[in-house]
């Protein structure tokens, strides 16, 4: 169970970033949410970065941490970010064009 516990921390970033991408996809709230927990994640992540340890080790000396396991997770997260920011700029679209055409020469003026 211990292996588990141990190996199980790498699943927190991939876990809430394909949340944050859903949030993002569903728009309105579920993007800010999104936005607001990934930023939420980032800062605890950093602020308790000296609590974080490497795997710890049996007695007969070794790891419990699985190194393939630590590498799929590595490369999962490639082509999640690079999802993450196609759905962040769509998302920055949908709302540049929506924007444009609520902000018109006639509204400006009054006419």
């Amino acid at each position: 169970m211990k292996t588990f516990f141990v190996n199980a921390r790498y699943l927190i970033v991939p876990v809430m970033s394909v949340l944050t991408i859903a949030g993002i996809l569903l728009g309105g709230v579920y993007a800010w949410t999104g936005v607001i927990l990934f930023g939420m994640n980032t800062v605890a992540d950093t602020l308790t970065r000296n609590i974080h340890h490497r795997a710890e080790f049996a007695s007969d000396g070794t790891s419990y941490g699985r190194k393939r396991f630590q590498y799929a997770v590595m490369y999962f997260m490639l082509p999640v970010f690079i999802t993450f920011q196609i759905a962040l700029a769509w998302q920055i679209h949908q709302y540049v064009d929506n924007a444009s055409g609520a902000i018109s020469l006639t509204s400006l003026v009054g006419a």
